[in-house]
């Protein structure tokens, strides 16, 4: 009869339970090194952000800042304020009424009115000189006699007037040439103001034979404020 020894025997069951912990604790290690690793990598993406916020935050705001000064040309004092000192020039429309009259005598009248938006100064005695298809008809007008001239400020809109009296031709046999316009002057304003009269008419362009004391080819009176 053979003897066997007990310590050569080991239980199959014991195997079976030794290589499941064995795989267990292998498994574990491999999970715990694959955590390790991408807990390590995670803080790799946390740099990328806050430098993008700070390049993109602050050079946005500075292009703003030169914008402010454009501005500063506009404070200049705007153009054209000398026109509210008194000053008529180009702010004026000239028209002529009439013809009116009697005893040889042809009456026009110039009216002169303001624009713009200031007031405006003008001075009392228009120059007037009576122009045709040949150019000037006779000298200017002389100011019409017992009349003193005196400035008339115009406001906005306002007229002034002046009477025009002619010499009837027709009356006084005198040389005449035909007149269908008007040209005026003003002391400081500017420009000869030009307007066409609303019916041509005749002039003397010299005295009649025998006259005495005729004036050539007429007279004008200084400027009233109308109405």
């Amino acid at each position: 009869m053979t003897l066997s020894t007990p310590s050569a025997a080991v239980p199959a069951s014991l195997l079976v339970a030794l290589s499941l912990v064995a795989t267990a604790c292998g498994g574990g290690q491999h999970r715990s090194g694959a955590d390790r690793s991408a807990r390590g990598r995670l803080p790799a993406s946390s740099p990328t952000s806050s430098p993008a916020s700070s390049r993109t935050s602050s050079p946005a705001s500075s292009p703003t800042s030169p914008a402010a000064t454009t501005g500063s040309p506009t404070s200049a004092p705007p153009t054209g304020s000398a026109a509210g000192g008194g000053s008529c020039g180009g702010q004026l429309h000239l028209a002529v009424q009439g013809p009116t009259g009697a005893a040889g005598t042809i009456v026009y009248t110039l009216v002169l009115t303001a624009g713009g938006s200031a007031p405006c100064t003008l001075d009392g005695y228009p120059q007037t000189v009576l122009t045709g298809t040949a150019g000037q008809v006779g000298p200017a007008l002389s100011p019409a006699p017992g009349t003193t001239p005196a400035p008339v400020t115009l406001r906005s809109g306002q007229a002034a007037t002046a009477t025009v009296a002619l010499d009837d031709p027709g009356i006084y046999a005198c040389p005449s040439a035909t007149v269908t316009s008007v040209r005026v002057t003003l002391a400081g304003v500017g420009p000869t103001l030009t307007a066409t009269l609303p019916r041509s008419t005749g002039a003397c362009t010299a005295a009649s034979p025998g006259a005495s004391g005729q004036v050539v080819p007429g007279t004008v009176t200084p400027l009233a404020v109308a109405g």
